[in-house]
């Protein structure tokens, strides 16, 4: 019997030995790629959570009250302003 090492070296194997190499050497690739997308992807969870922590801090009363009464001193202006206007128009 033929010993198993010159079986595999046949000369017709080469071309499936590269095949074989090729696709190796890309599942290598497309498995770095995927650890560095799960890398990427738990930075953005981590920073999104961030995010919603100071969201959620700036909902309060007290943010609230004080974006209300800006809003509101503001329309007081312009309605100061409006009414100046109309009346020495």
């Amino acid at each position: 019997m033929s010993d198993i090492a010159s079986v595999v070296t046949r000369p017709e194997f080469e071309a499936l030995r590269a095949d074989v190499k090729t696709v190796e050497a890309d599942v290598v690739e497309i498995r770095t790629l995927q650890n560095v997308q799960q890398a990427s992807l738990a930075s953005i969870e981590r920073t999104q959570d961030v995010i919603l922590d100071r969201v959620t801090k700036l909902g309060s009363r007290r943010e609230m009250v004080i974006a209300g009464g800006s809003g509101l001193g503001g329309g007081v202006a312009a309605g100061v302003v409006y009414a100046l206007h109309w009346f020495f128009s």
